[in-house]
């Protein structure tokens, strides 16, 4: 998947880059570091883990912002010539919206992509997933959702934009952590593959989907 990447973002002297659900900037530390020269921006709904990512990055820019909600973004949100969203589509319950918001972000005219990395399902079924804790104190909480890989790809069609997907495959073992069930952790299968699973006992189907004109 990095070949992927590496392989776009060498055109450009100085890429534009957004990394969105930014966190505490991990991402963006890996990007600044494979590409010092880029212009680099993250964005995050969480005050206090956009504090965290300033310290750990003091010459990217951080915007706080929800990518979701409002029909218009801020100025400040320009075009970029590759626009990031890691494992957080699936929080949202309605994934065209998403994609939308995302989509806006992109810099198509310039060559940009959008490279969306997550949960995707290969059957042709979207699936709303909420969890929750059996203890009383606890609330359903959002994560998951699985939507059909064809249907993304109609909807890109429909835009006039071109979807692919390369699909992940863990080499790496990750053990279970009884005291954090919401954590993923890997199952050896027999054929030497690994499946990714957690608490909620769904398979993990991981893919890159990369969004050009």
């Amino acid at each position: 998947m990095r070949e992927e990447t590496d392989n776009f973002l060498k055109q450009f002297k100085t890429p534009r880059i957004l990394d969105i659900g930014c966190a505490t900037g991990e991402f963006l530390y890996y990007l600044h570091d494979c590409y010092p020269h880029a212009n680099l921006t993250g964005i995050d709904i969480l005050p206090t883990l956009l504090s965290k990512a300033k310290e750990n990055l003091p010459t990217v820019k951080f915007l706080c912002a929800d990518i979701y909600e409002g029909d218009e973004l801020s100025s400040e949100f320009n075009r970029y010539d590759a626009v990031f969203m890691n494992g957080v589509h699936s929080i949202f319950d309605n994934n065209k919206q998403c994609i939308d918001r995302v989509l806006k972000l992109v810099n198509f005219e310039n060559n940009g992509r959008a490279f969306i990395f997550g949960l995707f399902n290969p059957e042709n079924i979207d699936v709303l997933v909420k969890v929750k804790r059996i203890e009383e104190s606890s609330s359903w909480e959002p994560g998951w959702n699985c939507f059909s890989k064809q249907g993304i790809l109609n909807y890109l069609h429909s835009k006039n934009l071109k979807g692919s997907f390369n699909d992940f495959h863990i080499n790496i073992d990750i053990e279970k952590k009884p005291e954090d069930p919401l954590r993923s952790w890997t199952i050896k299968l027999d054929e030497g593959q690994r499946m990714i699973v957690h608490g909620s006992q769904i398979i993990h189907h991981l893919s890159l989907l990369t969004v050009q004109k």
